[in-house]
């Protein structure tokens, strides 16, 4: 059975590390055959995982919050609407094995926790020092602190 990882990056305001470090972390797990998770937005970092994921043959899937089809990127392929806004989020930490979170923010934190509560893995990339000491303090086994798209792929190496 293929692991899933959801790569979460949120802010609109990515810089050109950023998009690096999401590219080789997606690039990471097409070939090595996981199934990748990212927004469905068709702006900012999430909008060019799913490009990368077109290009290169995957088929993309996502549940989404609300049922606006406006907002879907044009390479998505198969939008699940839910009209459970935030509730999905739980829906996709049950299903996923780890989490790549690439920044940290009200909504993002959030949703680590759902991840934390159900017991997965969860690895924090390039994030605030205070968020990763806070959820290495309540959550130590299952947290993975990396500094970089490199350490992240080194983690997952370990973790599966």
């Amino acid at each position: 059975m293929k692991k899933i990882i959801w790569i979460m990056w949120w802010w609109e305001l990515s810089s050109k590390i950023d998009l690096k470090n999401a590219y080789e972390l997606w690039k990471f797990s097409a070939l090595n055959n996981f199934v990748t998770l990212t927004w469905w937005r068709n702006v900012w970092v999430m909008n060019e995982a799913l490009k990368w994921a077109k290009e290169n043959w995957w088929i993309t899937v996502w549940i989404l919050p609300n049922d606006n089809k406006n907002s879907c990127s044009k390479y998505l392929d198969i939008p699940i609407f839910t009209n459970m806004r935030s509730w999905r989020n739980y829906i996709n930490a049950l299903s996923s094995d780890v989490l790549i979170i690439c920044w940290i923010e009200l909504w993002t934190s959030s949703e680590i926790s759902l991840w934390l509560k159900a017991w997965k893995k969860v690895i924090l990339v390039w994030l605030y020092n205070e968020a990763n000491i806070f959820y290495k303090k309540f959550w130590k086994n299952n947290v993975f602190i990396a500094d970089n798209s490199n350490e992240a792929i080194k983690i997952l190496k370990e973790i599966f």
